[in-house]
């Protein structure tokens, strides 16, 4: 019938009075529904006749504060949601998401929905304050009020009376500031979402055929009784399946998260296939450890730190991952882990490691999310959704941690893309790895890497400025956490001095080069010498060593 609503879209911050049903119901929202009250009428409206309809609110924050009025008379109605703890007054701007654009006041529909359907609304008004059930009344049915019964008229004069009052009136003004100070503060708080249990369990059925609107008997919330039986002593709601989930009869939760904390130590699980340990899942590689691992988890009492110092202390985890060619033909996978891992480090970390090597990286911990270098047009598909320019960006946020990353969930950011990061819309038990050449294109042209490679070459030039040979150690160590081997410094040199005589023909070239990025170069560097150097940088960067973990 109305809102005010931050968004039309998905329903943020607001109010409004809809017919649902036939039946009224008026939501006070924050964000729809887990930070709302809305209560709704028993009875439908009348159908095929004028109807008189009021809402009161005497600023609670409870759905005990709000009235619905029909004809002038209190509407019995339900409580469907009670939970309001922040503003719910519109901020009047465009909201996060892309088609979130601030609508105000909107009468007779809401988005995609027409709630009044060959309908229509006479008169609005709006109070300043409270209106009494008599002031209800009266609007209604004017002096005709002056009818009924003495008895409740007396009772509701006598309400009006006391609501008129100065001192109640003032009492009142002082409550309401006291609350919207208090409001102000909680509101500014950031908040993260949690699941939470609905007030009224909404049934669940057997769907026939598939079909949303073909129920068949009703099921309860419980555990999967193939796995081992159901306790009747629990509660069928969250906290019961949450007990039935780490009950030490369980077999399947400690077998599953050992296997993860494997997976992170090793590169591999025990059970290859992480996200399923069912019939079309893989065989336990060494089921008498998992079963021991597992145990030995519960029994600790489920001790996530002992486990990992397990893990991590044992002579398997600690071997070399040097392979020999006997043992790369008798294992090629390291599935019997005669050898230490090596694994490429996921795409964040992959970011993080140039950062980290060339110094750039900001260490700090915390604060709001950013917007490091990325290329235009990926979120161009979207409407009023506009990347920042790397120019309007704090220098800043182009080095800090990829935890800090701005990635919107159906356009992730195309650099960590190439590097097998997942999409945001589906959870994931395990990334998968590949090779491809597109992620060395990005190790040789993003604009993040490049200037990792400038800032590592511009350091190994300020430490070493007489000695070719130990910059390019020094670029070697720093990159990939060990010395250079004798051919491989042979091939470094060559090229460094390929790539020196290149720029000095070339200088316009090399100033090219050192453009990249918004860190500035040092004054006294040789730009020549640098350029050379930073391409060197890159192509250590640009090898399995530098991104590996072993």
């Amino acid at each position: 019938m109305f809102s005010n609503r931050e968004v039309d879209y998905s329903g943020g911050q607001g109010y409004a009075l809809l017919l649902v049903d036939g039946h009224l119901s008026f939501a006070m929202m924050h964000s729809r529904a887990g930070n709302m009250i809305r209560v709704r009428s028993k009875q439908p409206v009348p159908v095929g006749e004028w109807t008189h309809v009021s809402v009161t609110y005497d600023g609670s924050s409870r759905a005990a504060g709000l009235g619905l009025f029909v004809n002038g008379i209190a509407a019995a109605g339900d409580v469907e949601r009670d939970n309001l703890t922040r503003t719910i007054l519109p901020a009047g701007t465009r909201a996060s998401g892309p088609f979130d654009t601030y609508v105000g006041f909107a009468f007779g529909k809401r988005f995609r929905d027409y709630t009044l359907k060959d309908g229509a609304l006479d008169e609005l008004r709006v109070f300043n304050r409270r209106l009494t059930p008599l002031e209800v009344k009266y609007l209604h049915a004017g002096e005709a009020v002056l009818k009924e019964a003495p008895t409740d008229l007396q009772r509701e004069i006598k309400e009006f009376l006391v609501a008129s009052d100065e001192a109640v009136r003032g009492a009142d003004a002082a409550l309401a500031e006291a609350r919207q100070t208090h409001n102000l503060l909680v509101s500014a708080q950031p908040q993260v979402m949690v699941m939470g249990d609905t007030p009224t369990p909404r049934p669940t059925y057997v769907l026939g055929k598939g079909l949303y609107s073909n129920h068949e008997q009703q099921v309860e919330p419980q555990g999967l009784t193939q796995v081992f039986p159901w306790d009747a002593s629990l509660p069928r709601d969250r906290s019961g399946l949450a007990r039935w989930l780490f009950d030490p009869k369980n077999p399947l939760t400690a077998r599953v998260f050992v296997n993860r904390v494997w997976q992170m130590h090793f590169g591999k699980g025990l059970v290859e296939t992480a996200e399923d340990f069912g019939a079309q899942g893989s065989i336990p590689s060494h089921p008498e450890l998992l079963d021991w691992l597992a145990t030995g988890f519960v029994q600790s009492g489920w001790d996530l730190k002992a486990l990992h110092k397990l893990i991590v202390m044992t002579a398997t985890y600690r071997q070399s991952s040097n392979a020999t060619d006997e043992l790369l033909q008798r294992d090629p996978q390291n599935r019997l882990l005669a050898r230490g891992v090596r694994i490429r480090m996921p795409a964040e970390m992959v970011r993080d490691q140039a950062l980290a090597a060339s110094g750039l990286l900001i260490r700090q911990v915390g604060g709001p999310s950013t917007y490091p270098y990325q290329p235009d047009g990926i979120w161009s598909r979207w409407i009023d959704a506009v990347y920042p320019d790397v120019n309007t960006v704090p220098d800043d946020q182009h080095h800090r941690r990829s935890l800090y990353s701005t990635i919107k969930r159906s356009a992730p950011h195309p650099a960590m893309a190439v590097f097998d990061m997942p999409e945001r819309n589906v959870t994931n038990a395990r990334r998968r790895t590949s090779n491809t050449p597109l992620q060395a294109l990005v190790l040789l042209n993003d604009p993040q890497y490049m200037e990792a490679y400038r800032s590592l070459a511009a350091q190994a030039l300020e430490v070493e400025r007489e000695n070719p040979d130990a910059r390019i150690v020094r670029v070697f160590r720093l990159a990939t956490r060990r010395a250079p081997r004798a051919d491989e410094m042979e091939l470094l040199r060559s090229y460094y001095q390929t790539q020196r005589a290149e720029f000095a023909a070339h200088p316009d070239k090399a100033r090219q080069l050192l453009s990249i990025g918004v860190s500035p170069v040092p004054a006294d560097a040789d730009q020549v010498e640098l350029a050379a150097l930073t391409n060197v940088t890159a192509a250590v960067m640009n090898t399995p060593d530098a991104y590996s973990i072993r």
